[in-house]
């Protein structure tokens, strides 16, 4: 899931370069984009995982460090800056793994239904 890999295919790159991200998939042609916002759920990821990051980092310089609030609040927005564009690039590897995933079992299901109630 996290080796840049289409999610249809299992071929193709997810990512040209880093944070350039291709709209199909240069192999199959999937498009990774289904709908404008399509990415939110990702953007929500990366936020808590980010977040989660910089909590002990915040944490231990206040009560172990004894730093000021304010100083330790900027070096857990800075780890927070620093960690935010790799982790949103890897949430996005997850949403498209997932959203694939869910859309063929969900097809799956369908097609059974469908073969039972003819």
């Amino acid at each position: 899931m996290f080796s840049n890999q289409c999610a249809k295919c299992h071929s193709g790159r997810v990512f040209e370069y880093f944070f350039m991200m291709n709209e199909h998939c240069p192999h199959c042609g999937h498009r990774f984009e289904r709908e404008q916002g399509f990415f939110v759920g990702a953007m929500i990821i990366a936020y808590f995982a980010s977040t989660l990051c910089a909590l002990p980092v915040l944490l231990l310089s206040v009560f172990k460090f004894e730093m000021d609030f304010g100083p330790a609040l900027a070096l857990g927005a800075a780890v927070m800056l620093f960690t935010l564009p790799v982790i949103y690039r890897y949430s996005k590897l997850f949403w498209i793994h997932l959203e694939e995933k869910i859309y063929v079992s969900f097809k799956a299901k369908r097609d059974e239904a469908v073969k039972i109630g003819a």
